[in-house]
């Protein structure tokens, strides 16, 4: 299941934020995300599993795509009220331990609201 909703997150059949929730029922919650490149680490978290996401071969679009998943994940894990959301390091000198990481963050979900809002019309 966890797969085929990241497949049809990368094939753009449902957007990062359906994708995030899908996900966040389906492992029972997720507690962490790490996205950080220059380690190779593109990694979603629950307290019993792991989802490494495929960025390996992945295009310049499928990859922004990913990276929104990371970012809306994060959002997700702290809204969950877990201590310890993880990391998401977007580029050199920017990451979600930088203050206006929140803004583009809630830019981001902004974003895929309005499309699911549009959708439900």
């Amino acid at each position: 299941m966890k797969t085929q909703t990241i497949e049809m997150v990368k094939r753009k059949r449902i957007t990062p934020l359906e994708g995030v929730r899908r996900i966040d029922r389906e492992i029972g919650g997720i507690t962490k995300v790490i996205w950080n490149p220059g380690a190779n680490k593109h990694t979603i978290y629950n307290h019993t599993q792991q989802i490494n996401l495929p960025v390996r071969g992945a295009t310049r679009r499928e990859y922004g795509l990913f990276e929104h998943l990371a970012v809306l994940a994060y959002l997700t894990a702290q809204s969950n009220g877990n201590w310890e959301p993880g990391q998401v390091h977007l580029n050199k000198g920017f990451s979600s331990k930088h203050h206006k990481f929140k803004y583009q963050a809630l830019g981001i979900l902004a974003k895929y609201s309005d499309t699911i809002e549009r959708r439900c019309e």
